[in-house]
C-alpha cells in the first residue's frame, strides 16, 4: 500500500497519474494538517487541508511509481 498526503487541490492530479500504474484500488479521505497556523506560514505551508490518497499498488512497480 502507498500513502500519499497532498493538498487537496491536487488530489486529482495524484490520483490521475498513479491510475497510470495499474493501481488496483484507490481510497482517498480529506484530512487537516495539524500544524500551528503561525508556524505553518512561517514554513510556508498557509494550506493545511489535505487529500490522503491510499493505493494498493504492485510491488513490481513500487520504485517505477516512485
Amino acid at each position: 500500500m502507498l500513502i500519499t498526503i497532498v493538498n487537496r487541490n491536487k488530489a486529482e492530479f495524484y490520483i490521475d497519474f498513479l491510475h497510470q500504474y495499474e493501481v488496483n484500488m484507490q481510497c482517498t479521505v480529506m484530512g487537516m494538517g495539524t500544524a500551528d497556523v503561525n508556524k505553518a506560514k512561517y514554513l510556508g505551508l498557509p494550506d493545511n487541508e489535505k487529500a490522503v490518497i491510499f493505493s494498493f499498488i504492485r510491488e513490481d512497480r513500487a520504485k517505477e511509481i516512485l
